[in-house]
């Protein structure tokens, strides 16, 4: 093992006083803000959307058709734009993995993968599928019981070709005409997105809405508004009705719409060629409109709106009723009260319940946070992932500064760091002259127990060995200072006073030995040579502090006492036998601080460095 040479001591630079503990701040929890927050605004503009609806309901009947017609086909063609709407936002997405190479659309298993999510993201839509210029198809399918993802070449597939030739010209993604696909018996509304990284054409993604799916959505927000709910696409072909839940035999690849005319409901088959009762006289919104047509002796009212952008032909969203149920409506208004204020306290309560979620990892966060403050690495988990973005961001950040703790706390120790952190508030320490008791340690021979070992065995035989005498060392509250070669050094006294210093040194030389004494007897049982070790102990005045430059600190001690006690580790050598596991061998000065001690004086001995002898003891 190397000498260490005689240091200077260093400047003082800080304070060794304890700082007082910080007071806390006062707080306001915030969850409480955030409930409180999101309570009050759902309850500001709940209770002014019911209050203003509550007052529509004093005026006249022509105002009140108004009123409804307003909410029923605003409502339906809002509803029906938010179904459509992440179809185009999951077929954006996609793309623009894609574009920025974040995707690559050949490596099929990823694009599944992808092409999984997104269909899970967005349960309107039937299929999703890649096809690239080359017409070679992969996707998603959703027809089965279990989404099956699939891909082929369609390059003599007349579909696919006119799709790519419409993709290449196109600036955007667009929505095509309904297509009928025989493979499986049904219509779909399919959205093309071109794909084009760095501008250039790559191929379109495909997403399809199944009109039976658009009918069972268009069911839903039926039970909730009442009437007949329709669309049209255009003003000859029904779009989504409730009669196309089921399958449809008469659907083909010319005609993949039922008509209008002929279609199965003939209430709507009269919208357009119906005798009109007469002009409905309410106020609505532009683009609204609406007419009473009579059928079969019995007066319906209509109220639709054009939606374009979902293809060639317009959208007409609707809906029919009685004109009889227009007065059953003044019965059941009264109960609609009780439902806004019923929609009230539940979306109070969703407020809250959200708020909870979103500090729940906010939370989680605190908590770690705190147990790393207390450098408790081990014991903390990696942050979930989040659907938030900030917060998934911030999972993602703290993920990898615990990964970079978790390696700073092996080249770091941290009984000395949790020492330091309850002695001081300041990043640095203030240079102190302080009574310690070192103790050096050495293997005997290490040369010889390495020799042809392979460089992995040996690290892991130093490895053990190191963390048997830590072990013993931090046991008695010691700071392992540094490994030197196949030797350690440590020292007890710092950063906190320890008034039994030498007494602690000493036990933990004895607990090395026992340990080491265990480890030969197993050695000697599988017919290897025994490890034997010389341990130095010396007790002394040393300077102690922050030591190193800018960029690299130890804590770290320097001055005579620490010489001393590492050439008492090598006078071990001449009292070291054969037969000898360990020699522990302590200056006069430590003796001085024992209590009670088993130690056999040999004498005085001259050590490089000193110019007088000093009394040695050897610890048994």
């Amino acid at each position: 093992m190397s000498q260490i040479a005689d240091q200077p001591k260093l400047a003082q630079v800080g304070n060794d006083t304890e700082a007082a503990p910080r007071r806390r701040r006062r707080s306001v929890s915030l969850t409480l803000v955030l409930a409180g927050s999101f309570g009050l605004l759902v309850l500001v503009a709940v209770a002014a959307v019911l209050g203003i609806h509550l007052k529509a309901g004093r005026t006249t009947l022509i105002n009140l058709q108004g009123e409804v017609a307003e909410l029923l086909v605003t409502g339906m063609t809002d509803s029906v734009t938010a179904h459509l709407t992440p179809v185009e936002e999951q077929s954006r997405y996609i793309a623009n993995l894609i574009e920025t190479g974040a995707l690559d659309p050949k490596d099929t298993t990823a694009m599944i993968n992808v092409l999984t999510g997104a269909l899970a993201a967005a349960p309107q839509i039937g299929s999703l599928v890649f096809i690239d210029g080359n017409y070679q198809v992969v996707g998603i399918d959703r027809s089965t019981s279990t989404p099956r993802p699939f891909s082929n070449d369609s390059s003599s597939d007349p579909r696919i070709i006119d799709a790519i030739a419409r993709a290449k010209t196109a600036t955007g993604a667009t929505w095509a005409d309904p297509i009928w696909w025989k493979e499986a018996g049904a219509t779909y509304l399919n959205l093309r997105q071109p794909v084009r990284p760095g501008g250039e054409f790559l191929g379109i993604i495909v997403s399809v809405v199944s009109i039976q799916e658009l009918s069972s959505y268009l069911g839903r927000m039926e039970s909730g508004v009442g009437g007949n709910a329709f669309i049209l696409y255009g003003r000859n072909s029904v779009l989504a009705h409730r009669l196309l839940l089921g399958p449809q035999d008469n659907l083909s690849e010319q005609n993949p719409l039922p008509k209008l005319i002929g279609f199965g409901d003939p209430v709507l088959g009269s919208l357009w060629t119906g005798e009109e009762a007469w002009e409905l006289q309410i106020n609505v919104s532009q683009g609204i409109q609406g007419k009473a047509i009579e059928v079969y002796d019995e007066d319906y009212i209509f109220l639709y709106a054009e939606r374009p952008g979902y293809g060639p032909e317009p959208l007409i969203v609707g809906t029919y009723f009685l004109s009889d149920d227009v007065s059953a409506e003044f019965r059941r208004f009264a109960m609609s009260g009780f439902a806004g204020l019923f929609v009230l306290i539940v979306s109070v309560l969703t407020a809250i319940w959200l708020a909870r979620r979103i500090v729940r990892p906010i939370s989680r966060l605190a908590d770690a946070a705190g147990h790393i403050g207390k450098l408790e690495f081990s014991s903390v988990g990696e942050l979930p992932p989040s659907g938030l973005r900030e917060l998934d961001e911030q999972s993602v950040a703290f993920n990898s500064m615990l990964r970079g703790l978790r390696w700073f706390e092996i080249y770091v120790p941290r009984s000395l760091v949790q020492r330091l952190l309850t002695q001081v508030e300041s990043s640095s320490l203030e240079s102190v002259e302080r009574e310690i008791t070192v103790l050096f340690t050495d293997i005997v021979g290490f040369t010889r127990l390495a020799e042809g070992l392979p460089a992995a065995s040996v690290a892991d035989f130093l490895n053990q060995h190191f963390a048997m005498v830590a072990s013993a060392i931090e046991a008695e509250g010691g700071t392992v200072d540094k490994f030197i070669g196949d030797g350690m050094m440590a020292f007890w006294g710092a950063p906190e006073h320890l008034p039994d210093h030498a007494e602690r040194a000493v036990r933990a030389a004895r607990a090395i030995a026992d340990s080491l004494h265990r480890q030969n007897e197993q050695r000697r049982a599988e017919g290897l040579a025994p490890v034997q070790m010389r341990i130095g102990l010396h007790s002394g005045p040393v300077t102690v502090g922050n030591i190193g430059s800018p960029g690299r600190i130890n804590y770290t001690i320097v001055g005579d006492t620490v010489n001393v006690g590492q050439r008492l580790e090598q006078l071990g050598k001449q009292f070291m036998t054969e037969g000898d596991d360990v020699v522990i061998l302590a200056s006069e000065a430590t003796a001085a601080g024992l209590t009670a001690a088993n130690a056999e004086d040999v004498g005085a001995h001259a050590v490089k460095g000193r110019s007088e002898p000093i009394e040695v003891f050897r610890l048994r």
